[in-house]
């Protein structure tokens, strides 16, 4: 579990610098039962994204990913934010020599656990946070050889679930949804499931189907937020229910209720969406491509180009 950080070279940075024009997400944060929601701004020369939830002793925490366009990588920063959404002076959490991204936090035991997307590495790392936000203990590999993005970890049904996009190709934007089961999150011994076979979202494009958040509970309903791609990466997500789920089947469905997540997701077309007790935080993909500054470009194109954002 390298956590070491090594400045990018000429490459990388010219990579970085030509997503620029084309590539920015922007967060924003509210509360249940409010109509606004407060924009947390990054710097000219990254944008922050994944955003996750937390409070720790009172305060109010983001964790999301920042990503830097002259390194051409995202790295893990902690937020603090006022009772305006108004955000504090930004903490760097666990440094990786790639990038790193979906900073997804679990409780268990009353400690708090992290499980960052770091693909790149080719493992699914659990962390374990010693003085938060700052350190963070690495606790074990949990699966390795995989290139695993946006993975979920939960108890249900006195098991724990996991639930992540995996590609074999890292050239391939194509992901396919897996689940794996086990008795015990801190074990190796994760379990696939049977629904893996089946390759669901595999050959869509923009990764379609992959995690856009936590999952989330209506109820007796669990609820996951998959991302929604049809044009580009990052278009917008909707609400699944989680209809089934044993150690044999896996089945859902498009959530037809109505809550804060569903509000959000057809309101803005978000990224990324996460709850955190009456909060949420949300992402929305800003600008696309090039090619939405050419004039002559498409009329029935452009507006699937850049999505409302709140206070538009």
């Amino acid at each position: 579990m390298r956590q070491t950080d090594q400045k990018p070279g000429f490459f990388e940075t010219a990579k970085g610098l030509a997503r620029l024009p084309k590539e920015h997400f922007s967060v924003f944060v509210g509360k249940q039962g409010q109509n606004s929601y407060a924009p947390v701004v990054a710097s000219s020369w990254s944008y922050y994204a994944d955003p996750f939830l937390w409070r720790h002793q009172d305060q109010l925490w983001l964790l999301v990913e920042e990503f830097e366009y002259l390194k051409n990588r995202g790295r893990l920063l902690g937020i603090p934010l006022d009772e305006s959404f108004a955000p504090g002076e930004p903490v760097a959490t666990i440094s990786f020599d790639c990038h790193a991204s979906f900073p997804f936090l679990f409780e268990y035991a009353n400690k708090l656990y992290m499980v960052p997307e770091t693909c790149r590495r080719g493992c699914i790392d659990l962390f374990e946070c010693v003085d938060f936000p700052r350190v963070w203990r690495p606790v074990k590999t949990l699966m390795d050889r995989v290139d695993a993005a946006d993975t979920v970890i939960f108890q249900h049904q006195a098991r724990w679930w996991m639930i992540t996009s995996v590609r074999q190709d890292s050239g391939q934007a194509s992901r396919w949804l897996e689940i794996y089961f086990c008795d015990d999150f801190l074990s190796q011994n994760w379990q696939p499931h049977p629904f893996n076979a089946d390759r669901r979202f595999d050959g869509t494009r923009f990764s379609t189907g992959r995690n856009a958040g936590g999952i989330a509970r209506s109820g007796h309903k669990l609820l996951r937020l998959a991302q929604d791609n049809h044009d580009y990466y990052g278009q917008s997500s909707r609400v699944m229910q989680i209809d089934t789920l044993t150690t044999t089947e896996y089945v859902e469905s498009l959530f037809d209720g109505e809550n804060i997540l569903t509000d959000i997701a057809q309101r803005f077309s978000p990224h990324h969406i996460s709850l955190h007790g009456d909060f949420i935080a949300f992402d929305i993909r800003d600008r696309v491509s090039y090619q939405q500054y050419v004039p002559f470009w498409p009329d029935a194109v452009r507006p699937g180009m850049r999505r409302p954002c709140p206070g538009d």
